[in-house]
């Protein structure tokens, strides 16, 4: 009888997903996106950007401060702990954009799916991830993963959260404080 229940009963398949992050001012967003990717997944590779040269291109003015690497991956391992997820999330560090991508698709016989926000698809992000994913299986027959798309949280105005908004208001504090000095 015993033997009997054992062969019921199926183990749980691991699923894995792979997201992109920079954590830059880890937010309500970034935590609704991770809470997003444990509906799909129950393991979950975070590709961790180091080089925000990108952001800071865009960034006016320029003594915004952005924050440090160590600074953005623990403001994340906070969140998977207070979460219970600590044990579910491992984090790579990879260079930049262009590593994400070829992380991913090297390594896509590890993981089922690449979860991306609706806001990467608004950014074009995800054109961008699949017509490089999809030239190379085709060349190589090797990208077996999925692309998912995850909801976003939207603020009460029906803007998105977003990191430009905490640190817009961490750069009027640096022009008060420049402005008492002088």
């Amino acid at each position: 009888m015993e033997e009997l229940i054992k062969d019921e009963i199926e183990p749980i398949k691991e699923k894995v997903g792979v997201i992109s992050a920079y954590w830059d001012y880890f937010h309500k967003g970034h935590e609704f996106f991770i809470e997003e990717c444990f509906k799909i997944v129950n393991k979950l590779i975070v590709l961790l950007i180091e080089d925000l040269t990108e952001f800071e291109k865009k960034i006016k003015p320029s003594y915004i401060y952005m924050q440090k690497l160590n600074e953005r991956d623990l403001s994340a391992k906070e969140f998977y702990e207070k979460i219970g997820k600590t044990k579910n999330v491992e984090t790579i560090i990879v260079k930049d954009i262009k590593e994400v991508m070829n992380w991913a698709i090297e390594n896509s016989d590890k993981y089922d799916y690449y979860i991306l926000s609706e806001k990467d698809v608004n950014d074009g992000y995800i054109n961008a991830f699949k017509a490089k994913a999809t030239t190379k299986a085709k060349r190589e027959d090797k990208y077996r993963a999925e692309v998912k798309i995850t909801k976003q949280l939207l603020k009460e105005d029906g803007k998105p959260y977003g990191s430009e908004e905490l640190r817009q208001q961490i750069a009027e504090k640096i022009k008060i404080e420049l402005e008492k000095d002088n």
